[in-house]
């Protein structure tokens, strides 16, 4: 639901939200990519995958920009800045190549 918020949207805390429960998920990112694995066909979550890996695209991209940018006490610039929007990217791209989403094409 909230990828396809992303998609609607141009709220910083879609983005934030999704990267908190891939952070904080009780089952790790291999146990919440397990989870998904049986629902990776139905169109919406498709459409879903689709929308994150192309907001997802680049450590420096709109999906992982929005992550630190939730942060109000976040300059950017700064190595914790930085440092919060690769820890979006891997996250996100980790669960989307357990997926089988991963594409050159992004």
């Amino acid at each position: 639901m909230k990828a396809n918020a992303l998609k609607n949207r141009d709220k910083y805390k879609d983005a934030y939200d999704i990267w908190f429960l891939l952070k904080n998920h009780p089952a790790g990112l291999d146990g919440l990519a397990d989870a998904l694995i049986e629902h990776a066909n139905h169109g919406l979550v498709q459409e879903a995958l689709d929308h994150l890996a192309q907001t997802f695209a680049a450590a420096d991209g709109k999906g992982p920009t929005a992550v630190a940018r939730f942060h109000d006490d976040l300059q950017p610039g700064t190595e914790q800045y930085e440092q919060t929007r690769q820890d979006a990217y891997q996250r996100v791209r980790f669960i989307l190549e357990k997926l089988g989403w991963a594409s050159s094409a992004y």
